[in-house]
Parts: C-alpha cells; structure tokens; sequence
C-alpha cells in the first residue's frame, strides 16, 4: 500500500461549515450485575473528545478493547450514552430516539460484510432495501440507483442477482459501502473495514473511500488498528488507550513527532515504518488494564517506563504542545522526547 497522505479537501480547509460530527465528554459505561443489583462498571468509553470537519477523516487507533468501536457506536446511537454529549452538523443527538433523519446523516460500515448482509437477500435487495425503508426516489426506478451505487464502488449490474456467498470479502465489503451511501449520508463510521482482507484488496477499499470522499464530500471516522492503513486515509490520527484519547495530532505530525510513549510503541511496532536509528525503540510491556479496573492517575503508567509519582494521583489532560497540531495526554511528553534526544533521565 501506497504510504501517500491523504489530503483535506477544499471544503474541510477553506469554509466556515460547523464540524459534522462534535464529541465532547463522552462517557460509555456498562454495568456489572450480580443478579439485579449493579456491582460495577465497566468505562468502556470514559471522557473523549473530539470534532470531524466536513470532507475530513478522522483516523481512531489503539489496541484492542481501547473503546474505539464503542465510540463509533455511541455515535450511532447503537449504545447508550453515559453522559457528555454528541452535535451532528449542529444538531445535538445526544439523547431522545434515533430518528429517520439520524439515520440518513450517519451509516456505519462494519468489519464483517457476511455478518452485516443477509445471506438470503440477493445483492440488489441489499442495497435498495434502505432506499425503500426511506423512501427515497420514485419506487420505479429504485433499481436503476442501485446498479449506479453498485458502478460507483466498482461492482457492474450483473452483481446484483447473486447473493452474498457468491462473492468474495472485498467485493462484499463494496456492497456494504453502496448500501451506505444509498441514503446519502454525510458521515461515515468504518469500524475496522479492512482489517479482514487480504492486503492487496485493503488498498482497493481505502483508495475507493478516498476516491468516493472527493466525489462526495463525505466525512469519515475511521477505525483500525493497522496504524500504516490509518496513516494512508485519515488527516488527523486520534489515539485511544483504555477509554480516553491520549493523543491526537495531523498524520505527519503524528508520524514525524510522536509524543505520548504509547503512540511512540505504535509507531515502533510498524515494521516499515523509517524512525530515528539512534533512538531505541518501545516495546510494550504487560496486558492492557481491565476497564473494570482503570490505573489511578494516567491510565498508562503501568506500561511507562517513565512513569513518575505524579503520574499515579494526577489524570493528564489533553494538552497542546507549541508549534504543532499536536494535543497530548501526558505530564513529561516534552520531557520524555528530550530524554530519547539527548540521553538524560527524565
């Protein structure tokens, strides 16, 4: 896969549109039962925010359990809300029921296409099944739009008679990305879209989303844990640990200047990826806390090796670090980065 940065569009740099999606404070907390009493909760999401211009991608990365989908899912309206709240396009969704006009603005593709289209439903009911639950356009013609979606993901009209066994996980994946885009939406959720195809057809799918977002003007939040795939699509990289953001920052910011020690392990575990030879690299050390159990003070100094007394009685908030896109969660970010630079102890 091509390691070109994708570029904002015109639209995401130059108007003054409000962002598509707006994230503040969002908390996702699941409950623990012992019989009908609630013993604990599980933080699967726990204090995130973050914005989506229009005709941007937002790249989400972390390990597994980090509560990237969860995210995607809260804004979908898929999982219930804790607290904070969730505007889209200016709009606040946060609360009351998921309405018709929610559902057109924001669709979500999945990691599995088998598991999202129905095996009994051929590839033409698939996709116009939400043009019919919406009623969009005239009934008559509603099988000539989807042959077009089908051509505008790179599938031809003979597609559309087969059912889903016939066909393979990338041409499945173009299916469920047509019937997304059937009700026009103006952001899509991708949790992990890619991450069950084979290499060679992962980049047919990202080229074909960046192809569709310059067409369409589409936003993105895009979930993954392969950051070189991230780094490919996404204008700006979130990255999640244990529930909350711990940085974020443009991609070649991120990529360039990496200032949070587990984006700085991230980025280490790439192997293509060309860092500083002099520079030794991270590897992570232990499993990730159970979110029913989070670390006091900074989530991640179980896994730091710079990790300071401070770091064990204070969260870190969000910060900016001067002269960059860059805000980091982390108390000797600045620190760390001049201890890797010159060799004294932070």
């Amino acid at each position: 896969m091509t390691s070109q940065q994708a570029q904002p569009t015109t639209q995401a740099r130059t108007t003054g549109s409000p962002d598509v999606l707006d994230i503040s404070d969002l908390h996702v907390h699941f409950p623990v039962r012992s019989g009908l009493r609630t013993v604990r909760q599980l933080r699967a999401v726990d204090g995130v925010s973050l914005t989506i211009a229009p005709g941007e991608t937002l790249g989400l990365v972390g390990e597994s359990g980090s509560g990237k989908s969860t995210v995607a899912r809260a804004v979908a309206r898929i999982e219930s809300i804790t607290s904070g709240s969730i505007t889209l396009s200016g709009r606040d969704i946060t609360t009351g029921r998921p309405d018709q006009r929610l559902r057109r603005s924001v669709q979500m593709i999945f990691q599995d296409p088998r598991a999202s289209l129905n095996p009994r439903h051929t590839i033409e009911a698939a996709v116009r099944e939400p043009l019919d639950i919406h009623r969009i356009g005239d009934p008559g013609r509603r099988r000539d739009v989807v042959v077009e979606l089908l051509r505008k993901v790179g599938l031809d009209a003979a597609h559309r008679n087969r059912f889903p066994h016939a066909l393979s996980g990338g041409q499945l994946q173009r299916v469920a990305i047509a019937r997304a885009l059937a009700v026009e939406p103006e952001l899509l959720l991708c949790d992990e879209p890619v991450s069950s195809l084979d290499v060679s057809i992962q980049a047919q799918v990202v080229n074909l989303l960046k192809q569709l977002q310059n067409e369409l003007g589409l936003s993105y939040l895009f979930i993954a844990h392969d950051l070189a795939v991230v780094r490919n699509l996404s204008h700006r990289i979130g990255v999640m640990y244990l529930g909350a953001l711990v940085e974020t920052a443009h991609s070649d910011d991120l990529f360039d200047r990496p200032m949070h020690p587990y984006t700085k392990a991230l980025i280490d575990a790439i192997p293509e990826v060309e860092t500083d030879p002099t520079r030794e690299k991270i590897v992570l050390r232990g499993e990730v806390p159970s979110p029913l159990s989070v670390p006091s003070g900074c989530r991640f100094r179980t896994r730091c090796r710079w990790a300071q007394p401070r770091c064990a009685t204070e969260r870190p908030a969000l910060r900016p670090i001067a002269s960059t896109s860059t805000l980091v969660a982390c108390h000797y970010a600045e620190s760390i980065e001049n201890s890797e630079r010159t060799g004294v102890p932070v």
